[in-house]
């Protein structure tokens, strides 16, 4: 019985410190949204188990290309919508496959909520050692959520995030979840 306990103990401190992680994540990561974070008001995203929960898509995937195209009717011509193709590369909920192809369309401007894969427009920020923002190059490398019928976006009020900006954190609690213990490599 004494050995029961010391594996739930040893099990709950595992969970413990993917929780911290991931907070730690948020955390060192909170500059991400600050560019687009006015025009976007909302409650916090769920946590990791939730967001998987509830949506109907969760992969990891790889930029291939964007277009972007001004919004047909848009008067002003800040907003934008985003067609980017991506390369999945890990699946954890849906019913896509690694290898497929799949179209992300995001509306990117002042009100909606949208990202683009590129970061350009910019919404995603880091701050350097000298506690000053920049605009970041990305990997093309992202967690995606998806939720509702497809074509989804990249919306920043989910947990759709680039790998390098907590993503990647954020993968090992989704393993953990579905029973995956490490990453899949990526197909040729």
């Amino acid at each position: 019985m004494e050995h029961k306990a010391r594996l739930i103990s040893v099990k709950s401190m595992r969970h413990r410190m993917l929780d911290m992680l991931s907070a730690l994540a948020t955390v060192t990561f909170g500059w991400l949204y600050v560019t687009s974070a006015v025009a976007c008001n909302g409650p916090p995203p769920p946590s990791v188990e939730d967001a998987l929960k509830g949506a109907t898509l969760v992969i990891v995937a790889e930029l291939i290309s964007t277009q972007q195209h001004p919004v047909s009717g848009d008067t002003t011509a800040q907003v934008i919508t985003e067609d980017a193709t991506f390369k999945i590369l890990e699946v954890f909920k849906g019913a896509h496959r690694k290898g497929e192809i799949i179209h992300i369309v995001s509306e990117i401007g002042p009100g909606p909520c949208g990202m683009s894969a590129k970061n350009d427009p910019l919404a995603i920020e880091g701050v350097g050692k000298d506690n000053k923002t920049y605009a970041p190059v990305l990997s093309g490398e992202w967690l995606i959520y998806g939720y509702g019928p497809e074509p989804h976006d990249l919306d920043m009020m989910t947990r759709t995030k680039p790998m390098e900006f907590g993503g990647e954190v954020e993968v090992g609690e989704l393993r953990r979840l579905v029973g995956r213990g490490t990453r899949q490599p990526k197909t040729g």
